[in-house]
């Protein structure tokens, strides 16, 4: 069985390093991106399992999120937002825009690969949509 794609979308190239080590040591295919303008794109080429992003800004005026949910080969792909927006508010406007799942900045790595697997694993629709990690996300 091949191992489910992950594309990471970041601005910045330590983050991409380090959350593709760790994803790659979990067992995950890593594709990585520091262009928000070419993750339809990238999404569309690479078909991953699952779009991780802490892109801040919008691309081409929209979000990261906008841009695969636009789009319906796309629009099923869970998304994890690793945010440093973690107020009520602001994570409940990313789930209405389309974010699956959202983890707070300093995100541990042991956090990300087990949200990761949760979101990968989880049959397309049936995410909780629930944004705080769990305990065992923590761990």
């Amino acid at each position: 069985m091949a191992a489910p794609v992950v594309l990471v979308v970041s601005p910045d190239r330590d983050t991409l390093t380090v959350f593709g080590a760790a994803l790659r040591h979990a067992g995950f295919e890593v594709r990585e991106l520091d262009d928000p303008d070419r993750v339809l794109g990238a999404a569309l080429a690479e078909r991953p399992s699952l779009v991780i992003t802490n892109f801040p800004t919008p691309a081409a005026k929209l979000t990261v999120t906008e841009l695969l949910r636009g789009e319906a080969r796309t629009a099923a792909v869970p998304i994890l937002n690793v945010t440093s927006h973690v107020f009520p508010a602001e994570l409940r406007r990313a789930e209405s825009a389309g974010v699956t799942a959202s983890l707070p900045m300093p995100v541990p790595l042991a956090a990300l690969v087990a949200a990761a697997r949760r979101l990968v694993e989880e049959p397309a629709g049936e995410s909780s949509h629930d944004s705080r990690p769990s305990d065992a996300d923590i761990a």
